[in-house]
């Protein structure tokens, strides 16, 4: 089957370009013949990548007025796309084989989202989160879940990590990896840095590290004042090297170090389409604080999942604030753990869980029967490619 993927480009560092990276070229192992649309991190002329072809964004933000030319151009039976949904036009998606690699991260499925999907042939979702709010909104989607490459992403001697990056062994390490991009910060800068705040009072063996963009510029929120109005001294916290951070130039290698050095990752966010540092940071054997809500949930080997004290209404639906005085307590859980020497077992236990969203199997147990159900079910179709005029993407 001729397949083309919609997203962003492989080599870019956004989490669609990282599952861009590792599923395309695992697709194409299964036998199918795979050209990529990077409508982010490719402009004015194609590329090969992986002895595949990577054409460019088109001149619409989304690539909209390129979309159906191209799937024409390579000739796809289907167009897959890993992206949100909404920002495609319904006058374009409906002129291909169109099955959206989709997130859903609000409870119900949100309005938006749901209209922009009419036009698909049959969503694919992320997380069985996904699958049931999808259903109760009358589709019939495909599960399959987004994966790491855990060959890359698997622990390292703590001590070594901790070297690297120049803190002590002794101290009780606590991590956010987490992309500051909303204004209302979805990731609960604010929750998780008040969390860890009361809990580091009164001890002086205790560090945050913040893995994000710290000023917020130009969307997010400025997480360094946060920090002051929590009362967190500042040589108990840190954070990424900026430029560093900004200009893409951390690693999967260095990733897989800060993960390493962590005693537990700080997740709990008031919604996740999927949440990959979650995965990610138990591949290399740290434990995670997430939200009960969500995807979140379902990707907890070893961690908590801390209860929500109310609902949040976005984007005409909802998502959830969690209880600062339970991430609170979870870290408290985790810090004795690490006081007491004995976490060895559950490093090896998150690690073992992370296990079963490794690209590859994820690739074997869900994308291989559900690309083998498209191709029987595409023998009854003929795609409908015809030009159409673009409309501007609303958001």
């Amino acid at each position: 089957m001729k397949i083309y993927f919609f997203s962003n480009a492989p080599w870019s560092l956004s989490g669609y370009g990282t599952q861009t990276n590792v599923f395309v070229p695992r697709l194409k192992e299964l036998g199918h013949e795979i050209s990529i649309g990077g409508f982010y991190g490719l402009q004015g002329s194609p590329r090969i990548w992986n002895e595949m072809l990577v054409l460019p964004s088109g001149k619409e933000k989304y690539s909209n007025d390129v979309l159906v030319a191209d799937a024409e151009f390579v000739e796809a039976d289907i167009v897959i796309t890993l992206m949100d949904v909404w920002v495609l036009q319904p006058n374009i998606t409906r002129q291909v084989q169109w099955y959206p690699w989709v997130p859903i991260d609000c409870q119900p499925a949100p309005p938006h989202v749901v209209k922009a999907l009419q036009t698909a042939v049959r969503p694919i979702a992320w997380c069985k989160f996904g699958v049931d709010e999808l259903k109760k909104q009358g589709f019939d989607p495909y599960y399959v879940p987004l994966g790491v490459d855990t060959q890359q992403f698997k622990p390292m001697d703590r001590n070594k990590a901790r070297e690297k990056f120049g803190r002590s062994t002794d101290t009780f390490v606590a991590g956010m990896v987490a992309a500051n991009m909303e204004m209302v910060s979805r990731k609960c800068f604010d929750e998780n840095i008040r969390a860890f705040a009361k809990f580091a009072e009164e001890k002086d063996d205790v560090f945050l590290y913040l893995h994000t963009n710290l000023s917020g510029i130009p969307n997010g929120v400025n997480v360094g004042q946060i920090i002051k109005y929590s009362g967190l001294p500042k040589h108990k916290v840190g954070a990424v090297q900026q430029y560093q951070y900004a200009r893409g130039l951390i690693t999967t290698k260095d990733m897989r170090a800060i993960y390493s050095s962590m005693d537990v990752l700080l997740s709990a966010s008031r919604s996740e389409g999927f949440g990959l540092p979650i995965v990610e940071a138990q591949a290399c054997g740290t434990p995670v604080i997430v939200t009960d809500f969500s995807a979140m949930p379902e990707l907890v080997g070893v961690g908590h999942k801390i209860p929500p004290v109310t609902k949040f209404f976005h984007q005409n639906s909802y998502q959830v604030l969690p209880d600062v005085d339970e991430i609170r307590a979870a870290l408290e859980f985790e810090y004795e753990v690490f006081k007491s020497g004995k976490n060895a077992a559950r490093r090896k236990r998150a690690r073992k869980f992370a296990l079963k969203y490794d690209a590859s199997v994820i690739t074997i147990e869900h994308w291989k029967p559900v690309l083998e159900d498209i191709e029987k079910a595409q023998g009854k179709r003929k795609a409908r490619l015809e030009p159409v005029e673009l409309k501007a993407a609303a958001r």
